[in-house]
């Protein structure tokens, strides 16, 4: 599963490390970000359902450790699960949502927002922070363009999600929100993990289940270019202005 959400170019930059002796940034950002992610969401699962006897409360410590690193890590793109999923606390689906919507490294078998994505949003903040004008990581500058793509697929997909949600509570009121939250999240992040409620869901739900995959399988990229124009320079260019925000 790890391999499989690597990336190609990452694999292929580690493979081909002793005879080239350097990392590539894309690879450093994601061989972190991955480490992160697998530990942190391990720590978490192992916290939230230690005692929850519909998913890891009968194992033991050992099992419990291994459940919980399993399901850190099958979240981010496999779809196999080694504890019912229907059972999980509200704050382990909270955070499977998450995890599912960040996805992998970008080229590989894996979907969702990518964890590039997030990095550079992560980064953007912390240049702002600091005060920095430029963003920069591991001795490199990040393209403004780069971060420009970084913000609009993240709200791009946050809107798609929330409007998702609100269509199918109306649909089916009965079903609960935060579980609409998951399977969309893995719906659009092509995860493959399931709660129950594709097969409780109308029709209508399972129909913009089925958009999402779709959307997700395309790649949330490739769907917001082809819905914006090719970018060119103007050749006009507006006087400056300023406006409050927060």
């Amino acid at each position: 599963i790890i391999l499989g959400g690597l990336g190609f170019v990452v694999i292929h930059n580690l493979v081909n490390y002793r005879s080239q002796h350097r990392l590539l940034m894309q690879t450093k950002i994601v061989l972190l970000a991955y480490a992160f992610l697998i530990v942190t969401g391990a720590v978490l699962f192992f916290m939230f359902e230690y005692n929850n006897a519909a998913t890891m409360g009968s194992l033991s410590v050992g099992d419990k450790i291994w459940a919980s690193l399993f399901q850190s890590v099958t979240c981010r793109t496999a779809g196999f699960f080694s504890v019912n999923q229907a059972g999980l606390t509200d704050a382990s689906k909270l955070v499977s949502c998450i995890w599912m919507l960040i996805g992998a490294a970008p080229g590989g078998a894996a979907g969702g927002l990518k964890v590039t994505t997030i990095m550079v949003i992560l980064l953007t903040i912390r240049a702002f922070i600091q005060g920095k004008e430029d963003v920069e990581v591991f001795g490199r500058r990040i393209e403004l363009s780069t971060v420009r793509r970084a913000l609009c697929l993240f709200v791009f997909a946050l809107c798609c999600v929330l409007a998702a949600m609100l269509a199918i509570s109306v649909a089916d009121p009965y079903l609960n929100m935060l579980d609409i939250a998951y399977e969309l999240c893995s719906a659009l992040a092509t995860v493959g993990l399931t709660d129950g409620v594709t097969a409780a869901g109308g029709m209508f739900t399972k129909a913009i289940l089925c958009i999402f995959m779709y959307f997700g399988r395309v790649g949330l990229l490739t769907l917001v270019a082809s819905l914006g124009r090719e970018e060119s320079r103007s050749v006009i260019k507006y006087p400056s202005g300023n406006i409050m925000i927060g």
